[in-house]
């Protein structure tokens, strides 16, 4: 996922680390979270869980042990708050959940399971939610009978990962899971694999199998290969009990600060410990069973005002402009295949996937939509402004309508539409913006979102906000829980 002149820079400090691995191991480490700040905001989740486990090893560099009882602590907590997260109304109902949907591609392809596949799919919600409990559980247990649970717990959730059919299986992910799980069980043999794979010979071929994964796309071989050496391991003997020994506060605190507060205060979208969780970060009251999300957008609403929270929602009810319709609502239905949309018909699901978060972060994703129209779906106005300015930097006429929400009541606030012949500057001849209601329509002043052209987007801002929409069913109440899958 690093921009292309990263990639070979990163990877030219994987080969340093043949030459000599207690030299370059710390610089290796550092390079790779720069490119990951330099690809910021547009990272999955995945970069960032590296990153925390990355830092671990660094602040407890000359002591081992420590870095594994810091990484595997930082580890639990991110299996533990993705899970509390996914403690909401929609992931929880398996008419919108994005673990039935999950469970229908993989049931999909076996015949056999026809009579059992309805119930399988609508307690997938509970299933995944228990998994990730149990894992993040597990890893925070001192004892290593505990830890070697975990390890065995997560290894289950990410092999149904890896089999999971496209769009939604995630292999990479998993072999992320599946190589850190190395370092967070001590036994001789996962201490005998970390001596083999540091050693020159083991990390120069294993540099090349990196490329070569890269090139043919070979993920599920890596994770079912490191699979089986864990399993291994674990079966042979059992991990070192490392009771004694204290995790740095200050990764943990990182990590609360990261996967629970930010999502919570309203500073991270695409990246946080929500993926495939149906949870509403912006655009109202939270869908959580009892947290909230998005408070800066709720606290900061100011109608009219420029700024990244004060706009509060947009909801986009048409628009012909391509900046936009490639990125949103990214409807993802059409590819799940017949059978797994037939499974999810007959236990009552509404059978609709997106995948913003996916075309947000990997450009080549991004399509025009394969319909004639598209579903309505909401963004926080601040993502809309830059959406609109890099529109009018297409050079190419284009309208849109929306209607601007307040994130505490959802109530419609203004209904806009606003088209354009011309992308910048703006005067008056180039474009035509009306405030639309049932009574009459006006003139637009020069407060609306079209003409923020002056609000500077601040470097925080740049590299931590990157926000999903949610599409609006056509079949939906109106209540905010009711949240399609998305991710």
């Amino acid at each position: 996922l690093f921009r292309n002149n990263w990639r070979w820079i990163v990877l030219s400090t994987c080969f340093l680390c043949v030459l000599d691995i207690s030299r370059f191991f710390w610089l290796a480490l550092i390079v790779r979270n720069i490119a990951r700040f330099v690809s910021a905001p547009r990272l999955w989740d995945s970069e960032y869980w590296c990153a925390l486990t990355d830092f671990a090893i660094l602040e407890r560099y000359q002591n081992w042990e420590d870095a594994i009882v810091t990484g595997r602590a930082v580890w639990g907590l991110l299996y533990l708050i993705t899970a509390i997260w996914k403690l909401n109304y929609g992931f929880l109902d398996p008419a919108v959940s994005c673990a039935s949907i999950f469970a229908a591609q993989i049931l999909s392809r076996f015949q056999g399971l026809t009579y059992v596949s309805p119930v399988l799919i609508k307690m997938a919600p509970l299933i995944i939610l228990t998994n990730e409990f149990l894992v993040g559980i597990f890893f925070l247990f001192p004892s290593a009978k505990f830890h070697k649970a975990g390890v065995l717990a997560c290894l289950a959730l990410h092999t149904a990962i890896t089999i999971t059919p496209a769009p939604n299986g995630v292999p990479t992910f998993s072999v992320i899971g599946a190589t850190r799980c190395i370092f967070f069980i001590d036994t001789a043999f996962t201490k005998l694999l970390i001596s083999i794979f540091t050693t020159r010979q083991a990390l120069l071929i294993s540099s090349c199998l990196v490329v070569l994964f890269a090139l043919f796309d070979l993920p599920r071989a890596l994770f079912f290969c490191v699979t089986i050496l864990l399993v291994i391991s674990l079966f042979n003997e059992s991990p070192k009990n490392t009771a004694n020994k204290k995790p740095s506060s200050l990764l943990l605190f990182l990590t609360i600060f990261y996967a629970l507060l930010m999502p919570l205060i309203g500073l991270h979208d695409i990246g946080a410990c929500t993926m495939f969780g149906n949870l509403r970060v912006h655009g109202g009251p939270s869908n959580h069973l009892f947290l909230p999300t998005g408070l800066l957008q709720r606290l900061m609403f100011a109608p009219g005002t420029p700024g990244i929270y004060t706009g509060g929602e947009a909801r986009i009810l048409a628009t012909d402009a391509q900046s936009i319709l490639k990125l949103y609502p990214g409807e993802i239905t059409h590819l799940l295949g017949n059978q797994t949309l037939r499974l999810l018909s007959s236990t009552g699901h509404v059978s609709r996937e997106f995948n913003p978060k996916a075309r947000a972060i990997i450009p080549w994703l991004r399509q025009p939509p394969p319909f004639s129209s598209v579903l309505p779906f909401e963004i926080p106005t601040y993502a809309l402004v830059l959406l609109l300015r890099e529109q009018r930097r297409s050079f190419e006429a284009f309208f849109i309508e929306y209607q601007i929400l307040n994130p505490n009541t959802r109530e419609i606030q203004r209904h806009i539409r606003f088209a354009t012949n011309e992308t910048s500057p703006l005067n008056n001849n180039s474009y035509t913006c009306m405030i639309l209601s049932s009574d009459n329509s006006a003139p637009c002043d020069d407060k609306e979102l079209p003409f923020w052209d002056h609000f500077v987007v601040p470097l925080w801002a740049r590299k931590l906000l990157l926000f999903a929409s949610y599409a609006t069913l056509p079949t939906s109440t109106g209540a905010i829980e009711s949240l399609p899958c998305n991710y």
